[in-house]
């Protein structure tokens, strides 16, 4: 089972580099290369964008089964000494773990492609085409006599009130309110969310890590003052707080990531500090103390790098709602431009002709569902990999 799986790993990665050379080659602007769809001709570069995509698909599919398959070999009964040797072997029991659970592994490769893909698309497509100025077939504007519009030779069919597009160009997900191709929008916004997303995710855990375990760790009148100020935060819905804190900044990305940023950090201090409570009171931290260690040694030397793993588990989880706590701004207005490519904003720009383009919510939504369903899978992965109960 294990051959038959790297073998197919193996393949899967040869495929996935003459996908993805094909399409770059596309996306170059290769000459020769023609596809039929529906007996419409596709140019070269919007082939290259799905040869592109399908590609790196092959390639992280093809790296995680030859991988998976690496892991899945029988462990020694008694493990090698030396400490790489140990940690060499924990990191092929933590694989198989993984490999034990299919939708952690499913989720894993959604996260990971997605990663990618917002590292490429401004590669892949573009990133003038969201502000067309100085484009000529657009006249130095938005191609407004496309605008909501959905392509005539589709497989799907919204019903007998869509404007259906009959031009050269091939809209697979149509068009949006300013005539743009929503597909390539979408492909523009991932980075726009993932961006964001990490970094409030990774600002707010570091600050509420650092907050909950010296308020853990000192106790006293710290820990009661800064769980009264935790209590506060918690005390009114974070979409609300949020929607506060961003009226008041003003509207600009940096802005709204400071809004959310002040809303997500509370959390990670309330489960610093528990797990900080628990840790100090074990006899290691009584012997680091016996044999002379300050406190700083002690705390950020030992006792957070034994606590951290929930952190980890929890900022994994955090992830897909910061995303779609973003969202939800862009959607409520909070957008720093209405030509912004941005989840949120594309769904907003469709929610008044839900009837006449309905695709404008659905897929800008199905987007954001896949991406928060990928990391809350990685997440449950994580807690069971890094939990010891767990492990056993």
């Amino acid at each position: 089972m294990g051959l038959l799986m790297k073998l197919g790993g193996i393949v899967t990665v040869l495929f996935g580099i003459v996908f993805t050379l094909a399409g770059a080659y596309g996306l170059a602007g290769g000459t020769g290369i023609t596809f039929t769809i529906n007996e419409r001709v596709v140019s070269a570069q919007e082939g290259g964008i799905v040869f592109l995509i399908v590609g790196i698909i092959m390639l992280l599919g093809g790296i995680a089964m030859t991988y998976v398959a690496r892991a899945a070999r029988l462990m020694p009964e008694r493990p090698e000494r030396g400490e790489w040797a140990a940690r060499w072997a924990d990191l092929k029991y933590t694989l198989h773990l993984l490999r034990k659970n299919p939708l952690v592994m499913a989720g894993s490769m959604i996260a990971i492609f997605f990663v990618a893909l917002s590292l490429l698309a401004n590669l892949i497509v573009d990133p003038n085409l969201a502000v067309p100025t100085g484009y000529p077939e657009f006249e130095h504007s938005y191609p407004f006599q496309r605008k909501f519009m959905w392509p005539k030779h589709s497989v799907i069919n919204w019903g007998p009130g869509v404007r259906l597009y009959e031009g050269p160009e091939q809209f697979y997900l149509g068009t949006d309110n300013w005539g743009r191709d929503l597909l390539k929008m979408i492909i523009l916004a991932i980075p726009v969310d993932v961006e964001n997303a990490v970094i409030v995710t990774v600002l707010a855990a570091t600050f509420g890590t650092l907050i909950g375990a010296l308020a853990g760790y000192v106790g006293g009148v710290v820990e009661e003052a800064v769980l009264r100020i935790t209590d506060i935060f918690f005390a009114f819905p974070a979409l609300v707080l949020a929607l506060v804190f961003a009226a008041m900044f003003g509207r600009t990305l940096p802005t709204l990531r400071l809004a959310l940023l002040l809303v997500w950090w509370p959390p990670y201090v309330r489960l610093m500090r528990g797990q900080i409570l628990s840790e100090k009171q074990k006899g290691y931290v009584e012997a680091l103390r016996g044999l002379g260690a300050g406190h700083l040694r002690i705390l950020f030397r030992h006792i957070i790098p034994n606590s951290i793993y929930p952190i980890l588990v929890q900022a994994t989880l955090d992830f897909g709602g910061v995303i779609l706590t973003f969202s939800a701004l862009m959607f409520l207005g909070f957008s720093p431009s209405p030509s912004l490519p941005e989840l949120g904003n594309l769904a907003a720009s469709g929610y008044e002709h839900i009837f006449e383009a309905p695709w404008l919510i659905i897929f800008p939504g199905l987007t954001m569902l896949i991406i928060a369903l990928a990391f809350n899978l990685v997440g449950d992965g994580l807690r069971d990999v890094l939990d010891p109960k767990l492990r056993r």
